[in-house]
């Protein structure tokens, strides 16, 4: 069983299908921040932050961060941290395309470990 919070509330996930409804949450003006654990002690983590169609991926475990790795484009993409519209300025070379944050969710759901459907940098 899978914890995931979002802006609202904790929520007990059983299936894919139940994670992926709730993943398609937004709040606000399309965002949402989503933290995805299986422990009480939060690790191993996944989160991310999502805006519209585009997400930044943290994955954490004990000793280790990592960072979702994008393109080459150059700048700061504004996402949002919680539902009190808090912003968080991240480098748009961390910044995927949602259905990339729906698949490392669903692989980190089936397997607890950090995905490797994307490049990830170690921070």
């Amino acid at each position: 069983m899978m914890y995931l919070d979002d802006f609202s509330q904790e929520y007990l996930v059983d299936s894919l299908e139940e994670l992926e409804i709730l993943l398609r949450k937004r709040f606000l003006e399309e965002v949402n921040f989503f933290i995805l654990t299986f422990k009480k002690n939060g690790f191993p983590q996944l989160s991310a932050f999502v805006k519209e169609n585009k997400c930044v991926i943290y994955y954490l475990d004990e000793e280790e961060q990592y960072i979702s790795k994008g393109g080459t484009e150059e700048g700061i993409e504004v996402f949002v941290e919680d539902i009190h519209g808090t912003e968080v300025f991240l480098s748009k070379n961390k910044v995927l395309p949602i259905d990339k944050f729906y698949k490392v969710a669903q692989s980190f759901f089936e397997t607890q470990e950090r995905p490797n459907s994307i490049e990830w940098e170690k921070i």
